[in-house]
């Protein structure tokens, strides 16, 4: 009898996602502040297109009652849906180079074009798929696969997988990339915050000094002294 991927199974699977390795190599500086915002927005949508994927793919399951196997195919499909929404995201952008592939002998390459820090973004996703692909190689298997000419199949195909398995690794690969562009970002934006500018304290003691206006005359002294020359006269 075939099963179902139950949604708890599924559910634990992306929770352990979150305690996916991140990396420290410490390639990342200011200068890769603005490629780590837009890869944290890239990896965001990534997230939600292969998520909203895998909720597609468990309710066609349940309502055919009939699971669903991974072909290369409807694999590309998948990564075509999520890759146009990514394009979208990059409009009037430059695009970040975060790319990587893990072959089926679970060798890592990254896009050598990109900066040095989305180069290791890059490899803590795939990272993620060559550590399942190192749990299904063995030389028998890889043999099998490419011993009938044009027959060659990829991992998922020998294990013969469920498409669904292909989108949560994927989703697990997005969650590590989430890991590590969040704590560069976090790590990053206190030291590369620009000091704020001095502050000018103007020296008084260099300013010339004012004048000093004469005090106003006292009324009554005033009138004193002009009554008292009067007094003087009159012998009073």
């Amino acid at each position: 009898m075939q099963r179902f991927l139950a949604p708890s199974l599924l559910l634990a699977a992306l929770a352990v996602s979150s305690f996916a390795r991140s990396s420290e190599a410490g390639t990342c500086g200011c200068m890769d502040l603005a490629d780590l915002k837009h890869r944290s927005e890239e990896v965001k949508i990534a997230l939600d297109g292969f998520q909203s994927e895998i909720t597609n793919l468990q309710g066609q399951m349940l309502k055919e009652r009939r699971p669903i196997y991974y072909t290369p195919a409807q694999a590309q499909k998948m990564r075509d849906t999520v890759q146009a929404a990514l394009d979208r995201n990059a409009a009037g952008k430059l695009p970040t180079g975060a790319s990587g592939d893990t072959d089926n002998l679970c060798n890592i390459s990254v896009n050598e074009r990109a900066t040095a820090c989305m180069q290791e973004s890059a490899r803590v996703h795939e990272q993620q798929h060559r550590d399942a692909c190192l749990k299904t190689l063995s030389a028998s298997a890889v043999v099998s696969s490419v011993s009938t000419p044009g027959g060659f199949k990829d991992r998922f195909e020998r294990k013969h997988a469920p498409l669904i398995s292909y989108a949560i690794e994927e989703t697990v690969g997005y969650f590590a990339e989430k890991t590590f562009v969040s704590n560069q970002i976090n790590s990053l934006e206190g030291p590369c915050k620009p000091p704020p500018p001095p502050q000018i304290e103007r020296d008084y003691t260099s300013q010339p000094r004012k004048a000093r206006r004469p005090a106003s005359p006292d009324p009554v002294q005033q009138t004193k002294s002009l009554v008292d020359p009067v007094r003087r006269l009159f012998g009073k």
